[in-house]
């Protein structure tokens, strides 16, 4: 489970302690808004920078939980149960040396392929465990055109995948983060971030 954390242990004591993301608790972390769209590089200060806490977003310690489930719209009651379904499926797998299914493409088989066309969308999304945060954002009257342009199942299987792709995201770059602070250490000098790497190269082979 170690392993499976969303933040780098050494990156989420640096993150702590400059103000962006809380502590653990419940298993879940409160973590800046601006963290989703700040990249790699993040201001040592947000108090000085802009960056806080006050629109926080909950999210899960671990990539692979029943917060996750929770995370990416998934009601209580549903994730436990995906939860409890993804644990025993996943002991077998690997048992069986069979690994066909990874957690995200196990979660989404909660959603049905197909709809009933008698029962509305918001009844049919609480029969499929979809929690009233994820409900109301897809039956906002605000986008009904495009909502109408595919079925309700595609847009929350679609929702969900997105949300934990962000997930997968902020893993990412907290575990590049935390290499880069390690080289610096290590080295003695700033670290070079993969984004200079890449320009560096660019500039040299067209030279």
């Amino acid at each position: 489970m170690e392993s499976n954390k969303i933040f780098d242990p050494a990156d989420a004591t640096s993150l702590e302690r400059s103000g962006h993301i809380t502590t653990v608790d419940r298993r879940r972390r409160q973590v800046s808004e601006s963290l989703f769209a700040s990249g790699l590089s993040l201001p040592e200060n947000p108090t000085t920078s802009g960056i806080s806490l006050t629109t926080p977003i909950s999210v899960p310690e671990y990539l692979e939980s029943a917060e996750s489930l929770e995370y990416i719209g998934f009601d209580t009651e549903k994730a436990a149960q995906i939860w409890c379904e993804w644990i025993t499926l996943e002991e077998y797998e690997r048992t069986n040396h069979a690994l066909e299914h990874s957690f995200i493409e196990y979660a989404l088989t909660a959603i049905p392929q197909s709809e009933d066309d008698f029962t509305d969308e918001n009844t049919q999304m609480i029969s499929w465990g979809v929690n009233a945060e994820l409900r109301e954002a897809i039956l906002d009257p605000e986008f009904a055109n495009i909502r109408f342009t595919e079925t309700t199942n595609f847009w929350v299987k679609d929702t969900m995948e997105i949300r934990f792709l962000s997930l997968e995201r902020l893993q990412r770059e907290s575990s590049m983060r935390a290499q880069d602070r390690n080289r610096q250490s290590t080295s003695g000098r700033p670290g070079i971030s993969p984004r200079a790497v890449s320009s560096s190269v660019s500039k040299a082979t067209t030279m």
